[in-house]
């Protein structure tokens, strides 16, 4: 008995292996589902489905849908930067004001006085100003100005910082009123460009 060859087993007979007909049985089956009812087996509808077979009907090609077409891309509209109050602006007060903002925060103040101001402070006064906006808010201190006895006596007089509204603000005007008096003050672009 020990020389006797042993049959061999189909390899069915095994249950892994049985387990792997089934697997692959059952994967078959599904696919031939998703194709019948025109689906992929990842969900995504086929290109060209049939339907339905009846006894008296042939099978009949459905057309593909056409891919929807995405939405149009609306135009890109380049809009100017707001105004801003960088630049040069002038108005009349207490003669001829000529404000310069530069984009660091820093701003001169010249104002080349009227007549009667003149006999106080002499022809011109020059403040140094450092500035900040916030929304709608402008507040400017001075830190020295020339000459220096009449700047230091204009600014105890008027104060060292002073806040204001920006009212209205385009390229070519700027409306701002004084936070302590209510004063609204008109000033005129002169340039954009600094010096």
């Amino acid at each position: 008995m020990a020389d006797e060859p042993r049959p061999r087993r189909l390899w069915l007979t095994r249950p892994h292996h049985r387990l792997g007909l089934m697997l692959l049985a059952g994967g078959a089956l599904t696919s031939a589902v998703y194709w019948r009812i025109g689906m992929s087996p990842v969900g995504a509808p086929t290109p060209l489905s049939i339907a339905p077979l009846t006894p008296d009907v042939a099978p009949t090609p459905v057309a593909p849908q056409p891919e929807p077409t995405p939405d149009p891309v609306a135009p890109v509209v380049e809009t100017p930067p707001p105004p801003s109050v960088i630049g040069v602006w002038e108005d009349d007060f207490f003669g001829q004001r000529r404000m310069t903002f530069r984009d660091d925060g820093t701003a001169t103040m010249v104002i080349e006085l009227d007549p009667i101001s003149r006999l106080l402070y002499g022809p011109r006064l020059t403040f140094f100003i450092v500035w900040e906006q916030t929304d709608n808010r402008l507040t400017l201190r001075k830190t020295g100005g020339e000459p220096r006895d009449a700047t230091a006596s204009v600014s105890k007089l008027f104060g060292e910082t002073s806040e204001q509204t920006i009212e209205s603000l385009t390229a070519d005007e700027m409306q701002l009123r004084s936070s302590d008096s209510g004063k609204l003050y008109v000033h005129r672009r002169v340039a954009s460009d600094l010096p």
